[in-house]
């Protein structure tokens, strides 16, 4: 899953050993996007506490040090961007995240995002911001070589210190703007969730087939930053044919 580190797994009877992450940050989501140098990573745990933080150099390369064997949250930060944030696991040794699988995004683009979603609940507040898509796991299109996008999901996002949950919103059927009568992904998957308290979150997806239904949920951190992503690009889903 893009945007979530490489999951190792340790036996029960292992004593958890300190993990060196290393990794490159990138300057927004996709591909194509070129590194972030002098950006801050801090790692932590899945209660929230940091472990480690470093700065990247001025190719976007950083290296840390942090005990192993947990699930983790990696935070990226920089001057003109939103906070964002990351969930995986760590493992033991050393553990590089994919490329472009950390980012930090612009605030020009945090400002598109609450102009496409205008009418949403709470884009116009400072507090933290989830969007994405919701695409099929283990199916590729022929034509685009792209994951097809999941029209039947349902997003809420629990907060799970706080009786603070929210709902999804979604796009029209263009893809190009909030459709407030919408209440599924629909056929461009998209999906996004404002004014989110910092802390930690689950982010669960209700989605169908025919004849079936099912859940996953996946965990959240929202900084407490003046402008705060997690972004999810693509949320995994995984129908059954």
């Amino acid at each position: 899953m893009p945007g979530v580190l490489p999951l190792l797994l340790l036996s029960a009877c292992e004593v958890p050993q300190d993990v060196i992450l290393t990794g490159v940050v990138w300057n927004g989501p996709g591909d194509t996007a070129p590194s972030l140098p002098e950006a801050e990573v801090t790692v932590l745990d899945e209660l929230g506490e940091p472990l480690g933080t470093t700065m990247a150099d001025a190719d976007g390369a950083f290296s840390l040090t942090v005990a192993g064997g947990d699930s983790v949250f990696v935070v990226i930060r920089r001057d003109g961007y939103a906070t964002s944030s990351f969930p995986g696991v760590l493992g033991i040794g050393e553990q590089r995240a994919e490329d472009h699988t950390l980012y930090a995004v612009p605030l020009e683009q945090v400002e598109a995002a609450r102009a496409t979603w205008a009418g949403c609940a709470g884009t116009e507040s400072a507090q933290g911001i989830s969007y994405g898509d919701v695409r099929v796991f283990d199916l590729v299109d022929d034509v685009t070589g792209e994951h097809p996008s999941v029209g039947t999901a349902t997003i809420t996002v629990i907060a799970e210190r706080e009786s603070d949950d929210r709902a999804g919103c979604y796009l029209d059927a263009f893809g190009e703007r909030y459709e407030s009568r919408r209440t599924v992904t629909g056929p461009a998957g998209r999906f996004a969730t404002f004014d989110l308290v910092p802390g930690l979150h689950r982010i669960q997806v209700d989605y169908t087939g025919v004849g079936w239904s099912d859940q996953l949920s996946y965990p959240m951190w929202i900084p407490d930053d003046p402008v705060s992503v997690a972004p999810w690009f693509p949320l995994w889903v995984e129908f059954r044919f």
